[in-house]
């Protein structure tokens, strides 16, 4: 079982290797800093006339970019 000073100590380390590429990088079209963006992957089949909620604490920017392809909100 790992320690938990050894577990946070490598959570930290970890999030500060990476929290520079998050800035600005988690929102549709993009899934997350290191990730293929979703005009890659393609993985939403269509979104024009589908109702979008998102449920979280995000920044509204993934709806935003729904909305600028045709969904619409509740």
């Amino acid at each position: 079982m790992i320690e938990q000073e050894t577990a946070l100590a490598t959570n930290r380390d970890g999030w500060n290797r990476v929290a520079k590429y998050f800035h600005g990088s988690t929102a549709l079209p993009e899934y997350g800093p290191l990730a293929p963006t979703e005009d890659t992957l393609g993985l939403l089949d269509r979104t024009s006339d589908i109702c979008a909620l998102e449920l979280g604490c995000g920044s509204g920017h993934s709806l935003r970019y729904l909305a600028e392809r045709g969904a619409r909100g509740l």
